[in-house]
């Protein structure tokens, strides 16, 4: 701001001087003392040496602004390729603490499901079995681990909106896919609840009485794990969208590269892409299981506070 006052008061003090120049030279031009060849002479060499120097200083205050501008244009730049760089750098360790914590969970519930297949088969014929280490509050913490992890990434989504348009299908994106994970793990638990081993916790150790789980139980498992196994994968799905997407929109000054476009097995699956923003949005706000829920949740509002709306 400095530099603008400055630069603007040396042009005022210039333009001054040559008003003052100027009518010092018309009154010496009406005056009858500038009738001598030699006063006319030497007047109009002053006249033309003061305008030339006024010339030169106003060249040299225009090219320092311009530097000056550009200097500022360049910082500006340098700073916000900066900034783009360190956003990219800090998606890296969420966006792997959350691909990270949903693979567990998932690891988890296969592995759950397998030692209780094991355990009821061994049962059916009759065979000695093992009683399963597996206990519903591990499970139920690493869920709320998961989904910690995942609102964490959420909120890092959100927080950096202004950098990059069209990040709400992200924030969407991943809300929509946490309401399913959140749902799969509430129907999955009530069933847990029911076949898993619990302990007494009266610090003994031991557990109540407990037989490996029926058939028509292990099969329901099954169809629980399968829709928690879908939610985590389109969760780790979205994730490596926003990398890609992020990657393109933040670095592509820097790098030519850019990875590919994820290609889901199954079709119906959601690819997260900023170019696709409108359809996706009108998606996860309105068709998924999510957007219907919010769309019942906004119906039930605006009937309580304007029954006659």
């Amino acid at each position: 701001m400095w530099r603008q006052v400055f630069t603007r008061s040396i042009v005022a003090l210039l333009l001054a001087v040559s008003l003052a120049l100027f009518g010092t030279v018309l009154v010496v031009f009406t005056s009858d003392w500038f009738e001598s060849p030699e006063v006319r002479a030497a007047a109009i060499g002053a006249v033309a040496t003061a305008l030339t120097a006024a010339a030169g200083v106003l060249a040299i205050i225009w090219q320092i602004g311009e530097q000056a501008r550009h200097t500022r244009e360049e910082t500006k730049h340098s700073e916000g390729l900066k900034l783009r760089l360190d956003v990219y750098r800090d998606t890296i360790p969420l966006s792997r603490d959350a691909q990270g914590a949903l693979g567990e969970l998932n690891s988890k519930l296969s592995v759950l499901k397998i030692n209780l297949a094991v355990a009821s088969q061994a049962a059916k014929e009759n065979r000695p079995w093992t009683l399963p280490s597996d206990r519903l509050p591990p499970v139920t913490e690493r869920q709320s681990n998961t989904n910690l992890k995942v609102i964490r990434f959420l909120s890092f989504v959100e927080n950096w909106q202004f950098l990059v348009e069209g990040l709400d299908v992200f924030q969407n994106a991943f809300g929509s896919g946490l309401f399913d994970l959140m749902e799969a793990n509430r129907n999955y638990n009530a069933l847990a609840l029911r076949i898993l081993p619990m302990d007494k916790g009266d610090g003994s150790g031991t557990t109540f009485p407990w037989r490996p789980p029926a058939a028509e139980a292990l099969l329901e498992l099954e169809r629980l794990t399968d829709a928690c196994a879908a939610s985590i994968g389109d969760l780790m799905g979205y994730v490596s969208d926003f990398r890609r997407e992020m990657q393109y929109a933040l670095l592509n000054e820097l790098f030519s590269h850019v990875l590919p476009v994820r290609q889901p097995i199954d079709p119906a699956k959601k690819v997260v892409r900023l170019e696709d923003r409108d359809a996706l949005n009108r998606y996860f706000l309105n068709e998924s299981p999510a957007g219907r829920d919010r769309q019942r949740v906004m119906e039930e509002t605006r009937k309580k506070y304007r029954p006659d709306g």
